[in-house]
């Protein structure tokens, strides 16, 4: 069991009020978390006093328009870690209402690791597919004559290049002026792919790829009976046992309240509203699509550290070890990715970031300390890995 807290005021209303505010406070050493030099502070008051400093000295630097945190860290039983959850700014400029644990984000690119935990069940569990199998083989026997992939020299393109982002792929397909925002089809995507040369042999170079992860999702899709992306993880969901009732797919259209408007700048450096559709999708659905709260994303998090039972466990292990190195000092497992652990050194968190066009994300988890954080932001360009960096050191410091 989980215990949740939360301290943190759910009423601020617009940045430059709560900027204005927090100056105030920090000026009067009224923080929350501030103590009197003639008492002993608790602990966890000083862990939160510090955390609440790294995310307003975020919001001052950045700006963002609104903006949602939790933090898991072990409490004084270490079975029962604790959360702890953060909000500033507004869901909407101007409307004066705070992000909550129920507000909807676009998650942008960390549905990745939702298309990776899929496939790692489908592996490991429902033992469908192998990692090392060949994408083309699916293709030609559930949807034949649909699709030729590219390969190199002979060698073929595998399901763990397509997880890793190793297959060769661009990041985007050269046809995506080709569609439009939300018209991106499967039809375009596969024009791309039947285009497509390689640069070098799959496996041998990590260079992400929106593309590779659209693929991986729709060809996964095409075994799980030719099924819309949704359903096929909704029912890993509830195969997993978790509540995240508000994760899903969801078009411009989409109209729930809770939904934070996104924002990004233009080109006089002004914040303007997002468009709400990306140019790649539905065809790349599982590259980016999925929409999620806080809440959500905290059963996520608590499930991949272990702390949410679930009879696919494995698929939280299986996930995230390490398949190919990812730059000069990362590693890749299936979607998730692991850096080093500046105050540990040798240690290594695993986390995804996200992007859309008004939403910028990130989650971090270091399963070995039970700590992790999620970072959630209606306002584009955010460095919120950035912040998730700070965070999790904040939570592990050095020896």
């Amino acid at each position: 069991m989980v215990r949740r807290i939360s301290d943190t005021p759910r009423h601020l209303v617009s940045r430059r009020q709560f900027l204005r505010n927090t100056g105030m406070l920090l000026a009067a050493g009224l923080l929350p978390g501030s103590f009197p030099n003639n008492s002993l502070p608790d602990p966890k008051d000083v862990l939160l006093q510090k955390a609440n400093k790294i995310i307003d000295d975020f919001v001052t630097a950045n700006s963002p328009v609104g903006l949602a945190i939790a933090i898991i860290y072990p409490g004084a039983d270490p079975k029962n870690p604790q959360i702890q959850t953060f909000f500033r700014g507004e869901t909407k400029l101007g409307n004066g209402q705070a992000p909550t644990e129920q507000t909807i984000f676009e998650l942008g690119s960390i549905t990745k690791i939702f298309t990776g935990s899929l496939l790692a069940d489908m592996v490991y569990n429902q033992k469908v597919v192998a990692l090392d199998d060949d994408v083309q083989t699916y293709y030609d026997k559930l949807a034949p004559g649909s699709v030729t992939l590219p390969t190199y020299q002979g060698k073929a393109i595998k399901f763990w290049h397509l997880a890793t982002h190793t297959a060769g792929f661009p990041d985007d397909p050269p046809n995506l002026k080709d569609g439009g925002p939300c018209e991106y089809t499967t039809h375009l995507m596969y024009k791309a792919l039947d285009a497509l040369q390689l640069p070098q042999a799959p496996g041998e170079i990590a260079l992400y790829s929106n593309l590779g992860f659209g693929t991986l999702a729709d060809v996964l899709c095409l075994i799980s009976g030719k099924r819309p992306y949704e359903d096929v993880i909704r029912e890993f969901l509830t195969k997993a046992k978790l509540n995240l009732p508000d994760t899903h797919i969801m078009t411009a259209e989409f109209s729930d309240s809770r939904f934070a408007q996104g924002y990004t700048q233009d080109n006089d450096n002004k914040i303007v509203k997002a468009n709400k559709c990306m140019p790649t999708w539905p065809a790349f659905s599982g590259a980016g699509a999925l929409h999620s709260t806080l809440t959500d994303m905290i059963e996520w998090l608590q499930f991949y550290m272990g702390l949410t039972p679930s009879p696919i466990s494995n698929v939280t292990l299986e996930s995230v070890k390490p398949l190919h190195p990812f730059g000069k000092v990362e590693k890749i497992g299936l979607g998730w990715q692991l850096r080093p652990l500046n105050t540990m050194p040798g240690k290594y968190v695993v986390n995804k970031n996200g992007a859309t066009l008004g939403f910028s994300t990130d989650i971090v988890f270091f399963r070995e300390t039970q700590t992790g954080a999620i970072a959630l932001t209606n306002t584009a360009g955010m460095d919120v890995t950035q912040l998730n960096n700070q965070l999790i050191e904040l939570l592990n410091p050095s020896a």
